[in-house]
């Protein structure tokens, strides 16, 4: 019975040590996945960080061109607002132009018509003159435009060919 009673002593042992370094190489093992499973963790944590980072960096990146985008479409659109304005106004600025140069050609025609009628009316009425005038009428138009004085000097008045002769005196 000693021996049987050595032979279990010496299983248990045996069951023992087994055991006990079977739990040991499991806890081990254990530790060893948590390890590997927290550095896992960790990883994908970085991983989707990382991606998150990128989303909004490329989310931020997109914001910006799309405002770039618009900022220079409007820009553009004011080009073309601005460039079709000073075109309209160069087209008034040329048709009022042409307008004042239609006038003055207008005007000119119309003054130079005048004057040549003027000239022609001025014309008639000088050969209708020359035609009724004869020499007793030239006679007594110069009577009637006589102040009765006769011219006192050829020089004027108060002057005379002798230097020094006071006429008043």
């Amino acid at each position: 019975m000693k021996k049987k009673i050595i032979l279990t002593a010496a299983l248990f042992l045996l069951v023992l040590v087994v055991f006990t370094g079977c739990g040991r190489e499991w806890r081990r093992n254990q530790a060893m996945l948590d390890a590997e499973n927290q550095a896992s963790i960790a990883q994908m944590r970085a991983e989707y960080q990382l991606a998150v980072t990128l989303m909004e960096m490329d989310y931020q990146a997109t914001v910006m061109r799309l405002d770039a985008e618009a900022r220079l479409y409007y820009d553009r659109l004011n080009a073309e607002r601005i460039l079709l304005v000073a075109e309209a106004q160069a087209q008034a600025d040329i048709a009022t132009a042409q307008a004042a140069a239609e006038i003055q050609r207008i005007h000119a025609l119309v003054t130079a018509e005048y004057i040549v009628m003027s000239a022609e009316a001025h014309a008639q009425a000088n050969r209708l003159l020359a035609a009724s005038l004869d020499d007793y009428l030239l006679t007594q138009a110069w009577i009637q435009a006589w102040d009765g004085q006769l011219p006192r000097t050829v020089l004027g008045e108060n002057t005379n060919f002798m230097i020094g002769l006071d006429i008043d005196e």
